[in-house]
C-alpha cells in the first residue's frame, strides 16, 4: 500500500456513518451505497467481500499507518498530516462498531485495530512531549 492509498483509504474511513459498510475487495476503500440495482448481501456474496475482509482491510491501514510513522525518513510534517487523518479515521471506524454491533468477534477485531491507532496517536503525542 501507497502513502496515498494510505492517506485516501483514511479519508474514506472519516465519511463512513453508523449502519454504513465499507467494500474493502479493490486496494481503494469505498462505502457501499444504495444505489445499486442488487441489495447489499448479494453484491458483497458476489465479490466475495465480508465484514471479516473489511475487518482485516482496516487492520492493515492501522499497522501500515505505525510504519509510516515510525519510518525515520517522514518529516514532522509528513507525520503531522499521518496523525490528523488518524485521528479523524477513528470516528469511522467508531461508527463501523455500531454497524456489526451485534457480532462481538467483529467488535474485538475493530478495537484491536483501534488500539493500534491509538498507539500511533500516542506516540505522537509523547514525541511532542519529548521536543
Amino acid at each position: 500500500m501507497n502513502v496515498d492509498t494510505l492517506f485516501i483509504n483514511l479519508k474514506v474511513l472519516v465519511l463512513l456513518k453508523p449502519y454504513q459498510k465499507l467494500n474493502s475487495q479493490n486496494e481503494l476503500l469505498y462505502i457501499e451505497g444504495s444505489m445499486s440495482i442488487f441489495p447489499t448481501f448479494v453484491r458483497r456474496m458476489i465479490y466475495g467481500d465480508n465484514r471479516m475482509s473489511t475487518v482485516r482491510r482496516i487492520d492493515e491501514i492501522a499497522f501500515k499507518s505505525g510504519q509510516y510513522y515510525k519510518d525515520v525518513n517522514r518529516t514532522e510534517d509528513e507525520r503531522s498530516r499521518l496523525i490528523c487523518h488518524l485521528t479523524n479515521a477513528r470516528k469511522g471506524v467508531a461508527n463501523l462498531k455500531k454497524t456489526y454491533d451485534q457480532d462481538v468477534t467483529t467488535i474485538s477485531h475493530l478495537e484491536n485495530s483501534l488500539d493500534k491507532m491509538d498507539q500511533v496517536i500516542l506516540s505522537s503525542k509523547m514525541r511532542d512531549e519529548d521536543s
